[in-house]
Protein backbone atom coordinates (compact mmCIF):
# COMPACT_ATOMS: atom_id res chain seq x y z
CA UNK A 1 0.00 0.00 0.00
CA UNK A 2 1.29 3.33 -1.02
CA UNK A 3 2.35 5.87 1.87
CA UNK A 4 -0.61 7.94 1.47
CA UNK A 5 -3.33 5.10 1.80
CA UNK A 6 -4.94 2.95 -1.07
CA UNK A 7 -6.31 -0.08 -1.54
CA UNK A 8 -5.70 -3.18 1.07
CA UNK A 9 -5.44 -6.36 -0.21
CA UNK A 10 -5.79 -9.44 2.30
CA UNK A 11 -2.80 -11.47 2.13
CA UNK A 12 -3.29 -14.33 4.78
CA UNK A 13 -6.40 -15.63 6.61
CA UNK A 14 -5.82 -17.62 10.57
CA UNK A 15 -7.82 -19.59 12.47
CA UNK A 16 -6.31 -18.76 15.67
CA UNK A 17 -6.95 -15.58 17.41
CA UNK A 18 -4.00 -13.51 16.56
CA UNK A 19 -1.38 -12.56 19.06
CA UNK A 20 1.38 -10.32 17.63
CA UNK A 21 2.83 -9.07 14.24
CA UNK A 22 6.02 -7.47 12.81
CA UNK A 23 6.89 -6.68 9.43
CA UNK A 24 9.98 -5.97 7.73
CA UNK A 25 10.85 -5.31 3.80
CA UNK A 26 9.75 -8.45 2.32
CA UNK A 27 7.15 -10.67 5.09
CA UNK A 28 5.02 -10.13 7.45
CA UNK A 29 5.00 -12.04 10.64
CA UNK A 30 2.43 -13.07 13.07
CA UNK A 31 1.52 -15.17 16.47
CA UNK A 32 -1.49 -18.16 15.84
CA UNK A 33 -2.03 -18.15 20.06
CA UNK A 34 -2.94 -21.56 21.38
CA UNK A 35 -6.63 -22.90 21.40
CA UNK A 36 -8.20 -22.43 24.34
CA UNK A 37 -10.68 -24.97 26.47
CA UNK A 38 -11.90 -24.61 29.79
CA UNK A 39 -9.24 -23.61 32.39
CA UNK A 40 -6.93 -25.40 29.48
CA UNK A 41 -4.19 -23.90 27.24
CA UNK A 42 -3.16 -25.87 24.71
CA UNK A 43 0.11 -26.56 22.44
CA UNK A 44 -0.98 -25.52 19.16
CA UNK A 45 0.58 -22.02 19.02
CA UNK A 46 1.92 -21.46 15.79
CA UNK A 47 4.45 -18.56 14.04
CA UNK A 48 3.43 -17.48 10.73
CA UNK A 49 4.97 -15.80 7.73
CA UNK A 50 3.87 -14.13 4.22
CA UNK A 51 5.04 -12.51 1.69
CA UNK A 52 4.02 -8.55 1.93
CA UNK A 53 4.02 -8.95 -2.12
CA UNK A 54 1.72 -11.70 -1.44
CA UNK A 55 1.55 -15.33 -1.78
CA UNK A 56 1.20 -18.42 0.29
CA UNK A 57 1.61 -18.20 3.96
CA UNK A 58 4.06 -20.50 5.83
CA UNK A 59 4.49 -22.26 9.46
CA UNK A 60 7.56 -21.41 10.89
CA UNK A 61 7.54 -22.52 13.86
CA UNK A 62 4.71 -25.04 15.12
CA UNK A 63 2.87 -26.54 18.37
CA UNK A 64 4.27 -23.74 20.14
CA UNK A 65 2.76 -23.59 23.44
CA UNK A 66 0.61 -20.72 24.25
CA UNK A 67 2.86 -17.92 22.11
CA UNK A 68 1.97 -14.19 22.43
CA UNK A 69 4.58 -11.63 21.57
CA UNK A 70 6.62 -11.53 18.58
CA UNK A 71 9.45 -9.23 17.93
CA UNK A 72 11.58 -8.91 15.06
CA UNK A 73 15.45 -7.64 15.52
CA UNK A 74 17.15 -7.92 12.16
CA UNK A 75 16.98 -11.12 10.62
CA UNK A 76 15.95 -12.87 13.50
CA UNK A 77 12.15 -13.22 14.79
CA UNK A 78 11.95 -13.53 18.95
CA UNK A 79 8.68 -14.16 20.61
CA UNK A 80 7.65 -15.67 24.22
CA UNK A 81 5.44 -18.69 25.27
CA UNK A 82 2.98 -18.68 28.16
CA UNK A 83 3.14 -22.39 28.62
CA UNK A 84 0.54 -24.90 28.47
CA UNK A 85 -1.91 -25.08 31.55
CA UNK A 86 -4.57 -27.49 32.70
CA UNK A 87 -6.93 -26.51 35.75
CA UNK A 88 -5.33 -23.62 36.56
CA UNK A 89 -1.81 -25.03 37.10
CA UNK A 90 1.29 -24.62 34.43
CA UNK A 91 2.18 -26.72 32.43
CA UNK A 92 5.91 -25.27 33.32
CA UNK A 93 6.67 -25.51 29.52
CA UNK A 94 7.03 -21.15 28.90
CA UNK A 95 9.78 -19.78 27.65
CA UNK A 96 11.49 -17.30 25.34
CA UNK A 97 12.24 -18.69 21.40
CA UNK A 98 14.07 -17.13 17.94
CA UNK A 99 14.28 -17.90 15.03
CA UNK A 100 16.19 -16.53 11.92
CA UNK A 101 13.90 -15.01 9.08
CA UNK A 102 15.54 -17.31 6.96
CA UNK A 103 14.22 -20.30 7.87
CA UNK A 104 16.00 -22.02 10.68
CA UNK A 105 14.67 -24.30 13.55
CA UNK A 106 13.32 -22.51 16.45
CA UNK A 107 15.95 -21.95 19.23
CA UNK A 108 14.76 -22.02 22.83
CA UNK A 109 16.42 -19.31 24.54
CA UNK A 110 15.02 -19.69 27.72
CA UNK A 111 12.58 -22.64 28.87
CA UNK A 112 10.69 -24.70 31.47
CA UNK A 113 9.58 -21.58 32.82
CA UNK A 114 6.14 -21.43 34.45
CA UNK A 115 4.70 -18.43 32.53
CA UNK A 116 6.64 -15.92 30.20
CA UNK A 117 4.73 -12.74 29.40
CA UNK A 118 6.25 -9.71 28.08
CA UNK A 119 9.41 -9.67 27.37
CA UNK A 120 12.53 -6.66 25.38
CA UNK A 121 15.34 -7.70 23.56
CA UNK A 122 18.48 -5.60 22.03
CA UNK A 123 21.51 -6.41 20.18
CA UNK A 124 22.87 -7.63 23.98
CA UNK A 125 19.97 -8.19 26.22
CA UNK A 126 16.97 -10.56 26.53
CA UNK A 127 14.99 -8.75 29.63
CA UNK A 128 11.47 -10.54 30.35
CA UNK A 129 8.57 -11.15 32.77
CA UNK A 130 8.06 -14.51 34.22
CA UNK A 131 4.74 -16.07 36.47
CA UNK A 132 6.84 -17.03 40.10
CA UNK A 133 3.71 -18.24 41.93
CA UNK A 134 0.43 -18.96 40.24
CA UNK A 135 -1.34 -18.78 43.35
CA UNK A 136 -0.65 -15.38 43.64
CA UNK A 137 0.09 -14.14 39.98
CA UNK A 138 3.55 -12.77 41.32
CA UNK A 139 5.84 -12.11 38.24
CA UNK A 140 9.86 -11.85 38.53
CA UNK A 141 11.41 -9.60 36.22
CA UNK A 142 14.37 -11.35 34.88
CA UNK A 143 17.76 -10.15 32.24
CA UNK A 144 20.46 -12.33 30.34
CA UNK A 145 23.41 -11.32 28.04
CA UNK A 146 22.37 -13.26 24.51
Amino acid sequence: MPATGGPTTVLATSDHRVASIAVDGTKVYWVDASTSGVDTIGADGRIRSVPRAGGSAAILADNQAAPNKLVLLGSTLFWSTGGTWSNVSPGGDAGLWSLATSGDAPSGLVTGRLGVSTFAVDAAHLAWFDLLDPSSDVQGLFVMSR
